[in-house]
Order: C-alpha cells, then sequence, then structure tokens
C-alpha cells in the first residue's frame, strides 16, 4: 500500500469536506442577514437559528482546516515499528482484514479505497485507536464495545 498516496487522497477529502463547509457557512450567513429580524417579528427566532448554524458550521470548518495542516505538517512518510499517530494498521479481526490510518484529534471518519482496501481513518482518541496505540506487530488487543469484546490482531504497520 502506498501510505503516500493514502495521504493525498485523504488530503484531497479534507479539502472537499472544507469546500463544502465553506459554501454551508457563506449561505448559513446570508439567511441570517435575511430573515427578519426581532424588531420586524418578535416570534420569529430564524436570525438567531441562522446565527448558529452559521457559528456550528464555522467551527467544523476550522477543524477540518486543522486537519489538513496537521497532516501536511507531520507528513506520516515515514515507516512505524509500534503503532503511533500517522501509522496505517492492518488488524485481523473474525478472520477478516481491516485497516487503520490514525490521525490526530479532532481528525477521521472518513473511508478511503486504495488499491482495492478500504481504509478507515480514525482519531487517535477513538476507542480503537487507543487500543492500537503503541502495540506492535503480532500483539492482541481487546477492545471492550456495546456489542461485546473485539478481538485485534495486528498483522501489519506502515
Amino acid at each position: 500500500m502506498n501510505k503516500k498516496y493514502l495521504i493525498e487522497k485523504l488530503l484531497t477529502e479534507f479539502q472537499k469536506q472544507a469546500g463544502e463547509l465553506k459554501i454551508g457557512f457563506e449561505s448559513a450567513c446570508q439567511s441570517a442577514i435575511d430573515a427578519p429580524g426581532a424588531m420586524q417579528s418578535k416570534s420569529d427566532t430564524t436570525k438567531s437559528q441562522m446565527s448558529r448554524l452559521a457559528d456550528n458550521i464555522l467551527f467544523s470548518y476550522q477543524q477540518v482546516q486543522n486537519c489538513i495542516s496537521s497532516i501536511k505538517e507531520r507528513g506520516f512518510h515515514k515507516q512505524c515499528e509500534e503503532v503511533e499517530i500517522g501509522a496505517v494498521v492492518q488488524v485481523e479481526e473474525n478472520q477478516n482484514e481491516n485497516y487503520y490510518f490514525i490521525l490526530p484529534t479532532n481528525c477521521g471518519g472518513q473511508h478511503i479505497e486504495l488499491e482495492g482496501e478500504k481504509i478507515s481513518a480514525i482519531s487517535d482518541k477513538s476507542p480503537v485507536a487507543q487500543a492500537l496505540l503503541n502495540k506492535k506487530i503480532g500483539d492482541v488487543i481487546k477492545i471492550k464495545v456495546p456489542a461485546g469484546l473485539r478481538t485485534l490482531i495486528i498483522k501489519n504497520i506502515k
């Protein structure tokens, strides 16, 4: 698996998401401007609701921009000996192969298809990443989840 290409593909996904959020933010701001104010309609709360929506979209946009910056700054191109932020981890679970790309806090949630494999980009604060961090090839990890106990075997780390 080409990790450099994975990073490029992930950055493209984040940039697309940032573009969509920017458009949503601009639309929510315009809706807030166009909505009647308290002096025009005492019972219409559209202006305040649209303003809150714009604030929330802006927050999400800033988080995505922070992820893009963090990934570009760190590079993540080095080979990892143990699971750390920036590692692509191949695990076996119930005789199935899964791939996880461990990203910094507040990043993740994307699923990238690369070379016929589906890679889940997850935050270092997610339960799976927390269980994998600092582990090595061959380690067996048990993760307690609401549905029961998951058992992962680390097959490879890139």
